[in-house]
């Protein structure tokens, strides 16, 4: 093709798409438009993996998930990009470019949609009718530029106000709250009305790679369409989301399968807090979620919930660890030293009874021991401690003195307890 053919035709696809724009004729119909210069099927994603459209609408279809009628891609596909470094490219890129997968047999095309110097979603396009032309990168390109018309028009992008997210995000943290009417009007101003339960989730990557500020702005495009109404924030370090409910639980089943493969793709990690029901208590609850997010051996969970962590939260406020030694019950250390002495197994007995919620059955099989071996060291235990089952302080007790030990061993300090 001549270069003023070329020129030429390209000028009529952006008219063509343009005047689809200004028809208000959506994305559909767009993708329709575009689709009859490109032949091979369109695909158009949002940086948190949903299919915002695909036409024609019948292709593909085999190939995603399906979570309450909305499509997703499947999670064997972001682990295949994750390793070829798709998504590092498409946030890299400006304009559309060719991709060949080691793992698929076709060609692929990409490119990143842009809105206020933010990656919110991208195009994909796979080569199944016909081969890709150099011509198509510039269709694609184009389609890209009038998607981020599009989907600004529709509300689909929320705005950033960086700035004004991170100073709200640290008044709320770093100031008494005396005036919550004042909050809510200030997050009423940002479009974010704030319900009657909050919390903080603080993500964190496991690689300990410093983000670019591009980057961190491509990761809170991804978590503001996950949590649209929520405040999404990069404050001391992390990315934070304030995350406000009238329900009492922090996610829906979407929003955790959704959360949940962004933090996986990313290699990310997060801690949540406790439920809050007082804006003025906000202070407390992000530092529980603060220090939870580096605490050690929590490397291995996507989302640490302080709930499940709160004797080891408040076990990390005292920093004389000879205090905690000398807090652990002196029944606890005399069985570490028993069965020192008699390499008898009475410690991890009583510890698995207790983990147990103290059903002999489940802690036996825990043990992998016969019940009657277990019973007859359960009835040593309370021999040589002269304690009763029934005394709840005293088993309470030693359930914190199992946590204490946990943490003394845990700790990044040099053991004090070898068990």
């Amino acid at each position: 093709m001549k270069i003023a053919d070329y020129d030429k035709k390209l000028t009529e696809i952006k008219d063509i798409l343009y005047n689809s724009l200004l028809s208000n004729d959506g994305i559909k119909e767009l993708l329709k438009l575009a689709h009859s210069y490109l032949n091979n099927s369109i695909t158009v994603c949002t940086s948190s993996y949903s299919v915002l459209e695909n036409y024609p609408k019948n292709e593909c279809i085999e190939l995603l998930d399906n979570k309450n009628g909305t499509l997703y891609l499947p999670l064997n596909n972001l682990k295949t990009m994750q390793e070829e470094k798709l998504m590092d490219k498409i946030f890299q890129a400006k304009n559309a470019f060719f991709f060949e997968s080691k793992y698929l047999n076709y060609h692929m095309i990409f490119c990143p949609i842009h809105i206020s110097k933010s990656v919110i979603g991208y195009i994909c396009m796979r080569d199944t009718t016909r081969s890709f032309l150099d011509l198509d990168l510039k269709i694609v390109d184009i389609l890209s530029g009038i998607l981020s018309l599009e989907l600004q028009k529709g509300n689909f992008y929320y705005g950033t106000y960086e700035a004004q997210f991170e100073y709200l995000l640290s008044d709320l943290i770093e100031k008494p709250i005396d005036n919550p009417e004042y909050f809510r009007n200030r997050f009423n101003q940002l479009g974010h009305t704030l319900c009657s339960n909050f919390w903080f989730l603080i993500i964190s990557n496991t690689d300990e790679i410093a983000l670019t500020s591009s980057k961190i702005n491509y990761l809170k495009s991804q978590l503001q369409v996950i949590f649209p109404t929520d405040l999404v924030a990069y404050y001391n370090g992390h990315l934070t989301v304030l995350i406000s409910k009238n329900l009492n639980k922090p996610f829906s089943e979407l929003e955790e399968y959704k959360l949940k493969n962004f933090l996986q793709f990313n290699c990310f990690i997060s801690s949540l807090s406790y439920c809050c029901s007082n804006l003025s208590d906000l202070r407390e609850y992000y530092h529980q979620a603060y220090k939870l997010i580096n605490a050690p051996n929590t490397k291995n969970e996507l989302i640490i919930y302080y709930e499940n962590k709160v004797t080891d939260s408040i076990l990390s406020y005292c920093s004389d660890r000879r205090f905690l030694l000398a807090a652990i019950h002196p029944d606890i250390l005399f069985l570490i030293e028993h069965d020192k002495k008699s390499k008898s197994e009475l410690f991890l007995t009583l510890r698995t009874y207790l983990n147990q919620n103290r059903n002999a059955l489940k802690a036996s099989k825990a043990l992998h021991i016969h019940k009657s071996t277990f019973f007859y060291r359960l009835n040593k235990i309370i021999e040589l401690l002269n304690i009763s089952l029934d005394n709840y302080e005293r088993l309470y007790n030693y359930e914190l003195s199992f946590h204490i030990i946990d943490y003394l061993n845990n700790d990044k300090q040099p053991e004090i307890l070898k068990l």
